[in-house]
C-alpha cells in the first residue's frame, strides 16, 4: 500500500494543473514563479462573480420569488420601487401593496419598462408575464 500510494503522488506531482498550467513540481520552481502568478490571475477571472447592479431611489424593480415551486414559476414575480438605500447592497423596496420589504440587490431586477422607456405605464404583453 504505501508504494502504490508513493506512486499515485509521484503522478500527481508530474501531472499539468489547469490552474497553473504547469505541474506541481515545475510551479516549485523559482524561475517559473512569475508564469504561476500570471497563470493563477488568469485562471481566477474565469471565476469572478459578476457586480451587484445598484439601484437608487425611486427605481422601478422587480422582486425575487421566493416561493417558485417549479421551473415554470417566474423568478421574478412582483413589482415594487426602491424607497430608501441602505449598506452593504441592502434595499427597502415598496410593493403594490404599499409594504416595506427589505431585499439584498441580488434579490431585486430593473423593470424591463424602464429600460429604454420614458413611460412606466406601458406595459407590453411581455412585460405582463413579470407581473
Amino acid at each position: 500500500l504505501p508504494q502504490k500510494l508513493k506512486k499515485v503522488i509521484s503522478g500527481y506531482n508530474v501531472m499539468r494543473q489547469r490552474g497553473i498550467v504547469l505541474s506541481k513540481n515545475d510551479a516549485l520552481k523559482p524561475e517559473n514563479k512569475d508564469k504561476v502568478l500570471i497563470n493563477t490571475a488568469i485562471y481566477m477571472k474565469e471565476f469572478k462573480y459578476k457586480q451587484i447592479k445598484r439601484f437608487k431611489i425611486g427605481d422601478a424593480v422587480l422582486i425575487r420569488n421566493e416561493n417558485k415551486l417549479n421551473k415554470i414559476d417566474n423568478e421574478f414575480k412582483e413589482r415594487g420601487s426602491i424607497s430608501e438605500v441602505l449598506e452593504k447592497d441592502k434595499y427597502v423596496v415598496k410593493n403594490r401593496l404599499g409594504k416595506n420589504l427589505l431585499r439584498h440587490g441580488s434579490q431585486l431586477r430593473i423593470y424591463p419598462g424602464d429600460v429604454g422607456c420614458d413611460d412606466t405605464n406601458k406595459v407590453s404583453y411581455k412585460e405582463r408575464s413579470f407581473l
